[in-house]
């Protein structure tokens, strides 16, 4: 792997904030919390002791990362970068993107309202309501799902490492933070199947929540390392 003279881990903590704007701003920024650095998107966690860097982030107190962080080491699982990316090919599919599209409603003639009667006690009686089908809002609104032509990784291709599931998004960012920083190999130093997995990587700590595995057949998954 290339060799990397000055970590810019301001970009490495940028992978793991969360990309949709309308989370918390707590989510969507880099911290300072203690005496570690941080960053979170609910799914993954990466810290680094304060001293290791110089890092503009300001002092936050939630979400509570340190209250997750795990303390004890259970494992020395050692993994191999570059082997790892060799092993990490992804099932490329069609990328498809959803458009919203705008038709009038010709049930109710794109009033929002329609007719309707009710014949009892020897009587018809006519009244008007909010258009069923468009909801009253004179406009039907649907989803179309359009081919972009690109390529990219399935989503929904899962993996297992040392028994616990990861989605290829989860690892795939775990090695691109690995690459950023220079490094050829890591260690995972706790985890479950349903807990949070730790490994660290170099002088930065990141702690991955696996997949929900229970009741997935074993054939769905592509094994990559092994305990």
């Amino acid at each position: 792997m290339e060799k990397v003279t000055e970590i810019n881990y301001e970009e490495v903590f940028k992978l793991f904030v969360h990309p949709q704007t309308d989370w918390p701003t707590v989510f969507q920024q880099p911290f300072k919390q203690g005496n570690i650095y941080c960053a979170t998107d609910a799914r993954s966690l990466i810290f680094l002791p304060i001293e290791k860097a110089d890092l503009p982030f300001k002092e936050q107190k939630r979400p509570n990362a340190t209250a997750i962080i795990p303390q004890d080491v259970i494992f020395n699982d050692e993994i191999n970068i570059p082997e790892l990316y060799d092993k990490l090919i992804p099932e490329m599919i069609d990328e498809e993107i959803i458009k919203e599209s705008e038709k009038e409603c010709k049930e109710c003639d794109e009033n929002g309202e329609v007719q309707f009667k009710y014949s009892g006690n020897l009587r018809t009686h006519y009244m008007y309501a909010g258009c069923p089908v468009c909801n009253g809002s004179g406009i039907i609104e649907k989803e179309i799902t359009e081919k972009t032509g690109r390529k990219i990784p399935n989503p929904n291709k899962k993996y297992k490492m040392f028994g616990v599931a990861f989605s290829y998004e989860q690892l795939s960012r775990l090695l691109t933070a690995c690459k950023m920083m220079g490094l050829d190999k890591i260690t995972r130093t706790y985890g479950t199947e349903r807990t949070g997995n730790l490994f660290k990587c170099g002088d930065a700590s990141i702690l991955i929540q696996p997949m929900w595995s229970i009741d997935v057949p074993e054939s769905e998954f592509t094994i990559i390392c092994t305990s």
